[in-house]
């Protein structure tokens, strides 16, 4: 190594950070599997989740809810043990999470769930789904998976998901798009938000929207593709249909 690449090296380390060669394509499966084996995920289960599960508790004896790149289960089976926590449910809940991750998976099947919950996972790569992939569902999220549909496959998803939910049902779309101060991150594809609303409306015609699309400025913290933490901001696309015939 000459001197003009030692110093090039140093300052990598000196503006990036330690410079490790064994870290994995950003995003790739062996990514996720090591993220999911060092972290305990993006925090808690989100509010409008956790209201959405409460309003629909009793409303069936079972209620089936899809969750598409579920990692750890966050929105999905972890959300439903935080509501439920003190109380057992009026309804049973069958979760199906799909994730490309192995490790992910594997810590869910770990949990020691109650007997109102149980739980099937599905090792999938979302630009994969046909329209027989998904089972039938009362509540199917696209939280966060978005950004990792390449574009040739974005309707096909969209649809595929809108088409696995009864009628009476919800769709959940949370997702990062563009905007000023957000990081742009190599391997995530960040659309406009007005182009989410456009093809939501012309694919979901079934659909009626329950919360309209809105779009928050959110602080995040975690690994973008250089091996450790790193503070940045995000526009988040969000929003909750119904399936009205």
């Amino acid at each position: 190594m000459n001197m003009k690449t030692i110093k090039a090296f140093l300052l990598a380390i000196v503006i990036f950070g330690s410079v490790d060669a064994t870290i994995p394509e950003y995003a790739s499966r062996k990514w996720w599997d090591e993220f999911w084996e060092t972290t305990d995920g993006w925090g808690k289960p989100n509010d409008r989740v956790l209201t959405l599960y409460e309003f629909l508790d009793g409303s069936k004896p079972e209620v089936t809810i899809v969750d598409i790149g579920s990692g750890n289960g966050r929105n999905s089976v972890l959300a439903l043990m935080e509501l439920f926590k003190d109380r057992n449910p009026q309804s049973t809940y069958v979760v199906h999470c799909y994730d490309t991750s192995v490790s992910a998976l594997s810590g869910l099947q770990k949990l020691n769930l109650p007997d109102w919950l149980k739980l099937e996972t599905h090792t999938d790569n979302v630009n994969k789904f046909n329209r027989s992939t998904l089972p039938e569902s009362d509540v199917a999220l696209l939280y966060g998976i978005l950004e990792y549909v390449n574009d040739a496959r974005l309707e096909n998803v969209i649809d595929y998901a809108g088409q696995s939910v009864k009628t009476g049902g919800y769709l959940m779309v949370v997702t990062l798009v563009e905007g000023e101060g957000a990081v742009v991150i190599e391997g995530e594809a960040t659309r406009k938000a007005q182009e989410y609303t456009e093809r939501l409306s012309k694919l979901l015609r079934p659909f009626a929207f329950v919360d309209f699309p809105s779009v928050e400025l959110k602080h995040d913290r975690h690994d973008i593709g250089r091996g450790y933490p790193e503070d940045h901001l995000h526009h988040v696309y969000r929003t909750l249909l119904v399936k009205v015939r």
